[in-house]
This record gives C-alpha cells, structure tokens and sequence, in this order.
C-alpha cells in the first residue's frame, strides 16, 4: 500500500510504493502538503497496477493524472485530452488567417488525407498519435507521388505537431521519428535568352505581358496574373505585390523595357488588373494557363522535355516557372551578386519585411540594367 514519508533534507513528501516488479520505489511528490502527496503516491501506485496487468493505456493513464491534478488543485487544471480531428482543423483555422492562400490550401489538402488515413482513429486523442501513423500515411502516399511531394506532406504535418508541442498537447513531435525517403529531385531548368526572345516573339496579347513580367521581374505565374494597376508606380518606376506563395511583400525596380511596356497599355486600360483575360485563372487541367503556355513553347519551336517519375506522373523539366529561374541565372551570368539576386527575386529574409532606401533602389535598378532587352 502507498504511503508517504519526510526527508529530513528536504521540503518535499516522498512517496514509497511497489512497481510492477514488487521493488520498492521511493520518489518525491513535489508535494509540501502530506495529503496532497498522499493523493500523488496512491495515484502512481495505481497506474502501477494497471501496468503490471498490461491495462495502462494511454486513457487510463490521462484519467490517473486528472484524477491527481483535481485532488491537489482542487480542480483548477487537468490535462488536456483534444480530439485529434479537432486539433488539426483548429490549426487549419490558424494557419488560413496568418498564411498565404496556397499555402493554407497545401496544409488543409495534406490534413485531409491524414485523416482519412487515420480513419476512425482520427477522434482519438492527440496523444494518441504514434510516429507508426505518420510512417504509415507516408509510406502510403509514397506509392503513388513523387519523393519530393512525401517530404512536403511530411513538413506540413510536422508544423502541425510542433505547434501542438509549443501549446503543450504532446510531449514529442512523432513526425520526428519518421524515416523519410532520400530526395532524388528533378528542377526546372532555365530558358536561354535566345529562347525567351523566341518565346515573347511567339506569344500574343496578355500571353506577351505575361512573359516580359515574368522575365524582368522573377515572378511566379500565379503573381503574374493576378498583378493590378495600383502595384505599379510609374513615377517612381517600382513595382510591388505580395506573393501568394510566401504571402511576403516584394519591391522591385522596374526594367526599363518593361516600364515601356507596361507604359503602352495602361493608358487603354479599364481593368484594374494589368492582365485581364488571365486574371483568377489556374494553371492546371487542358486548358489552363500551364497548357496554354506549352503550346506558346510550341509555336515558338522550343522542345519540351519531360522525365518520368515513379508515381506515373511526368515532370517537365520547362515551364512558365523557368523564367524565374532565368532572370537568376542570366543576372548571375551578368556578374550580379548572390546577395543581390536573392534580393531581387524576393527570397531575402529582411526584404519583404522593409521599405528599400533610394540608393538601395538604384542598386536593384542598375543589377536589373544588367538584363537584356527582349523588344526592339
């Protein structure tokens, strides 16, 4: 039977009670109340019986410690026990009011087939998750996507349980103990400038703007379509947007055969976006924006080359995306510092975070001078 005894070093109870193997374990409560350490050494001596019959679950073991924590604090804490559905469409609703659109809708997809994966277990406690649930749904989903798509479904949920673990609803991150595939990734490969004067050439109308933004500004495609009027300051010849990706703010000086361009429409103008008839489209299905850029490829005589993944999916090695990484490689080819690129192409840690200086502007603006002109 438990019991409790003083030591006489010490301002604490010490309980004495049998673990499973009859030996007899002396522990401190942390208790400086006899009875309230009375309360904590009977409840371990239960949990030890439990133990010793192969009863101890994980809810029993929750119910054990609730049981102590209402008898020492008179029932001002227990220990939280949140279903795990619920916890991760609580963390969805946190993750949409402070992310990007598309990030939040990559978590909310990711959480979605968890659960499903996780079936009726999905309405057990949080802390019922073991890292063999997470190795499960990966090694699942394995099979039928790419290495590099695993190891975003297996960041998206680590973000979930390490937000659980700050808020103190699990001990460990069982994302943590998961053994991750080895990533083999395929990247998309630059256009020369050749190939982007062959493309702008080819290209007609929204399609042409498209790719002169793209090119002289690093942008992605959905930031592209989606760019307004009122992001461009012609006076000050900047240009500014918040990317839907990182949702962080990005300034940049504007090129000067770009501001011509952009010059020659705006006055026409009537739309509040600089590229209406593409504007809230996406880039997936037959014929959406990746496919109607494609057959731009086409026309333009440009081959396109796809690699075979083992999820059956093919991986295109050129797409609207490489004019990103071609604004990067020609400004490194023009001897532009890596510091300077990053800043440019919005991937700076501080650079979405501050307004830029005159002579910082200047800077970006004589690096970008570096581009070559596309018209003309």
């Amino acid at each position: 039977m438990a019991s409790v005894w003083k030591h006489p070093k010490s301002v604490y109870w010490f309980a004495r009670f049998s673990d499973e193997r009859g030996i007899q374990i002396n522990r401190s409560t942390r208790e400086k109340d006899r009875k309230k350490a009375l309360v904590v050494a009977q409840g371990w001596e239960h949990a030890v019986k439990l133990a010793r019959h192969g009863l101890l679950t994980t809810e029993k073991a929750r119910a054990v410690l609730n049981e102590i924590l209402e008898r020492t604090t008179v029932g001002q804490e227990s220990i939280r026990s949140e279903p795990t559905d619920k916890f991760f469409h609580r963390w969805l609703d946190h993750k949409e009011a402070n992310q990007s659109v598309g990030t939040a809708e990559r978590y909310r997809g990711v959480i979605k087939k968890f659960l499903a994966h996780l079936g009726d277990r999905r309405g057990r406690p949080l802390t019922a998750i073991r890292p063999a649930d997470v190795q499960g749904f990966l090694t699942q989903r394995a099979r039928k996507r790419s290495t590099k798509t695993v190891m975003v479904d297996s960041k998206s949920l680590s973000a979930a349980f390490a937000y659980a673990q700050r808020q103190g609803l699990i001990d460990r991150n069982p994302v943590s103990a998961v053994e991750l595939p080895k990533v083999n990734s395929l990247e998309r490969q630059p256009f020369s400038f050749e190939q982007v004067k062959m493309l702008v050439r080819a290209a007609k109308g929204d399609w042409k703007t498209a790719i002169l933004v793209g090119y002289y500004t690093g942008a992605r495609l959905s930031d592209v379509v989606n760019l307004k009027w009122e992001s461009i300051d012609f006076v000050g010849g900047t240009i500014q947007y918040t990317q839907r990706k990182t949702n962080e703010k990005v300034c940049l000086p504007l090129h000067a055969e770009l501001q011509r361009h952009l010059e020659s429409l705006a006055d026409d103008s009537t739309d509040p976006h600089v590229i209406p008839g593409m504007a809230g489209k996406k880039p997936g299905g037959k014929t959406g924006l990746s496919a109607q850029f494609n057959a731009i490829m086409r026309e333009a005589g440009i081959e396109q080359k796809r690699e075979h993944q083992k999820s059956g999916r093919s991986f295109a090695s050129l797409s609207f995306h490489s004019l990103r990484h071609s604004f990067e490689s020609h400004l490194a080819a023009a001897d532009v510092s890596p510091e300077m690129r990053r800043e440019l192409a919005g991937r700076a840690d501080e650079a979405s975070q501050r307004f830029y200086t005159h002579t910082e502007l200047a800077q970006m603006r004589s690096a970008l001078a570096k581009l070559p002109k596309l018209l003309g």
